[in-house]
Order: C-alpha cells, then sequence, then structure tokens
C-alpha cells in the first residue's frame, strides 16, 4: 500500500499518553503510545507505541528508538515495527573536538503484498527525523536529498563532525539505502524515483552540514546533499537513473 503522509496529517485527531524515567544517572527513558484517528483521504484508525531510549557516558554518546505501528487505514489492517540507533563518540581532548557517528535505522516491509495486510511500517507522522549531535545546527540524520520516512528501509549512517570554534561546526555524513522487502514504490520520501521492484538496493547519499552561529542572534546554515541512486532504479534495458545534488543556504536573525 503506498501512503502519503501529508495526506494523513489533513483533519488527523491525535490521542497521545506518555512516561518519562531515568533508569540510570544520564540515561533519558520516553515510553508513549499514540492512536490517530480520521483523515481527509485516508481513514486512519491507527496505534503507534513505542519507546525513547537515550543517554551519556562520558564523551560517548547514544539513543535508541524502537515502534510498532498497528489498525487499519480505510479497509485495510496494517502492522510494522521501526528500529533507530545511533553512537557517537566526541574527542573532546583533540583540536577541532571531532566527532564519530554511526547507526541503523530500520522500518519493516510487506513480505506478503498479496494476503490483504500491509506490513510496512508507519512513522507517527508527527516526527521531523532531525538531530543536532555535537554541531550547532541540526540537519535531516536519514539523509537531506531524499529524505525518506523509515517505511520498508535500512539506512545505515556513518560521519565525522568538527568544531572549528565554539559556535561553528562542519559535519560530513554517508548514508546506505535499502529496502526490507523488495517492492516497486518508495514510503514518503523527496524522490520522483519509482523502483522496478526488482533489486532492494535503493543506493547511497552523502550530505555536508555547515553551521555558524559565532555572531549570535545572527545563524547561518549550508547543507549540501548528494544521491546516487541504486540497482532498484536500473531499468532491465539498462537504463540507469541520474544522480541528484543540491546546495541550500540559510541565514536567520533572532530578535
Amino acid at each position: 500500500m503506498l501512503f502519503d503522509a501529508d495526506v494523513e496529517d489533513k483533519e488527523v485527531v491525535n490521542y497521545l499518553i506518555g512516561a518519562h524515567a531515568e533508569p540510570l544517572a544520564g540515561q533519558q527513558l520516553f515510553v508513549y503510545g499514540l492512536h490517530r484517528h480520521n483523515g481527509e483521504l485516508i481513514d486512519l484508525d491507527r496505534t503507534h507505541l513505542g519507546l525513547s531510549l537515550e543517554g551519556q557516558i562520558d564523551d560517548f554518546e547514544y539513543w535508541l528508538d524502537a515502534g510498532w505501528s498497528f489498525g487499519r487505514e480505510d479497509d485495510v489492517d496494517v502492522s510494522g515495527t521501526g528500529v533507530d540507533f545511533l553512537a557517537m563518540y566526541v574527542f573532546k581532548d583533540i583540536p577541532l573536538d571531532p566527532s564519530l557517528f554511526a547507526g541503523i535505522a530500520y522500518g519493516s516491509g510487506d513480505s506478503e503484498p498479496f494476503d490483504g495486510s500491509d506490513g510496512n511500517f508507519r512513522q507517527s507522522g508527527l516526527n521531523d527525523n532531525q538531530t543536532r549531535l555535537n554541531g550547532v545546527t541540526s540537519f535531516r540524520y536519514l539523509g537531506e536529498l531524499a529524505r525518506f520516512d523509515l517505511s520498508n528501509l535500512v539506512v545505515a549512517t556513518a560521519g565525522i563532525g568538527f568544531r572549528p570554534f565554539d559556535r561553528t561546526s562542519i559535519d560530513f555524513v554517508y548514508h546506505r539505502y535499502w529496502q526490507d522487502e523488495k517492492a516497486a514504490f518508495l514510503g514518503p520520501s523527496r524522490l520522483r524515483l519509482t523502483p522496478t521492484g526488482l533489486s532492494s538496493d535503493i543506493g547511497q547519499g552523502f550530505d555536508v552540514v555547515f553551521g555558524f552561529e559565532y555572531f549570535w542572534p545572527l545563524e547561518v546554515k549550508i547543507l549540501a546533499g548528494y544521491f546516487h541512486p541504486g540497482e532498484a532504479f536500473m531499468q532491465p534495458a539498462g537504463g540507469a537513473a541520474d544522480d541528484a545534488w543540491f546546495i541550500l543556504a540559510s541565514v536567520k536573525y533572532s530578535f
């Protein structure tokens, strides 16, 4: 089933309950339940259960998110699972405060697409998939150009960041993408490409994120993103999809 998160957000009623705890010093745990009901073009009756654990041990930081989505969309039963883990180590005793980070994110696909139900994982619809890590500016950690939602997708991420000055940072981020189950469609993303369903190799991407806040309240952010399509977009006749890239610069002044 192909779905559109933007369509979901129209006329949807959300019910949210959550609880926060600190199981160990420096470790934060949040558990939640979210129910989404109604919808302008998709009749939602979907529930999300999940937990988020994040913490810091000296110069090592991590987060772990896990979720289960289930319910109905129109007349289709839906159910899926997702996991997102990322760890980072900051070398604070070295010039430029370099940070190394790596993560893996997984959203289930539909292994039996013709059984009348849909096993693709849905994110909550309230997510933005952004984080700041050790830099001064946030970015989309699943990829700035493609901006995937975590549905029928596996994303491996690795990168390195630097802090040349106290309020300046630059991050170099690499992504590798696969479908969990080969399918001839993608979940929500900015890509206009359509996979053939013959391969699970979606492709790879590379982002450069520069943030500058030295003259506060002036903030400067420069993003460069690149995406190389994988074999999932290779046509049987041998035609390959083109690479894509973009550069975005933004300036913000807070009064």
